[in-house]
């Protein structure tokens, strides 16, 4: 079965939206096609004002509630990916602190830190692909990254002694704040996942080609001339248009002219690489 409203897991906006023109383009040719043949299909003006009201309603209902699910979606994605990168940022504090220890502890802080860069690279380079999906390549390399990075804590336990090399308090906020940022991470895929059903955008793209039409074969009003009538006609058409464009690039958070940005994301990958400068620049002590 031909997919004529979405391709890989997004909506194709020019792809569905060229069909309101098209339809009515086509409904145009036919009306040509019945006055050749002496059939009228044209209204009394008045019919268009019932129209309005029955189907009209249906329609703005309908785009109403679209409009509303997508923006509200949009709008969590970008809490949870602003969170995300709060709480990996948070990490890294807290692991900077490991890392200005002496003895081990200051070499595994350094670790860690280093597999904790190599997740907000990640997630950079991945994040508009990282979909639920058991076969997601992006989301399962991400995984196994925080998982890695919690193997890395586990060396601040001695499972044989039961004693932390760390203060065991400070230990314990590691472990809660790594727990924060997987279950952020898992919000946030989660909440990437759901897109507006496909069946919801035929559904819309059928019901915006039906409330069209009428008005190219009636006058708004018995009074109203031939150029006013087009000037609000195709008003009409192009308002109806923008709307199911804004749709269709809302329900896509990561590109489009309101997508989501990593800026928040880069600025701490380029405040951890600064660090790591300066640490390496940092002149030894004097014995």
């Amino acid at each position: 079965m031909i997919n004529w409203f979405q391709s890989d897991n997004r909506p194709i906006i020019f792809g569905s939206v060229v069909h309101i023109p098209l339809w009515i383009f086509i409904s145009k040719e036919l009306e040509v096609v019945f006055k050749f043949f002496g059939i009228s299909i044209a209204s009394p003006p008045v019919t268009i004002v019932d129209f309005i009201e029955w189907f009209g309603l249906l329609y703005g209902v309908l785009v109403s509630l679209m409009l509303l699910k997508v923006w509200e979606q949009l709008d969590a994605i970008d809490r949870e990916f602003d969170k995300e990168v709060n709480k990996a940022r948070i990490l890294y504090k807290d692991l900077s602190y490991l890392s200005g220890m002496s003895g081990p502890i200051s070499k595994i802080g350094v670790e860690i830190t280093k597999v904790l860069r190599v997740y907000v690279v990640h997630v950079i380079n991945n994040y508009k692909s990282e979909i639920k999906q058991s076969d997601d390549v992006a989301k399962i390399t991400g995984d196994k990254i925080l998982e890695e990075l919690r193997g890395k804590f586990k060396r601040l336990i001695n499972f044989k002694t039961k004693q932390t090399s760390a203060p065991e308090i400070f230990v314990e906020e590691l472990f809660e704040r790594l727990n924060e940022l997987v279950d952020t991470r898992g919000y946030r895929i989660s909440l990437v996942s759901q897109r507006v059903f496909e069946n919801l955008y035929g559904i819309l793209l059928v019901t915006s080609i039906v409330f069209l039409i009428p008005f190219y074969f009636a006058g708004f009003t018995s009074s109203s001339g031939y150029i006013l009538d087009t000037a609000l006609v195709i008003s009409v058409t192009f308002l109806v248009i923008y709307v199911y464009m804004i749709i269709e690039d809302l329900d896509d958070p990561f590109d489009g002219p309101k997508s989501i940005s990593d800026e928040s994301w880069r600025l701490l990958l380029e405040e951890m690489d600064n660090t790591a400068k300066k640490t390496k620049r940092k002149p030894k002590a004097k014995k």
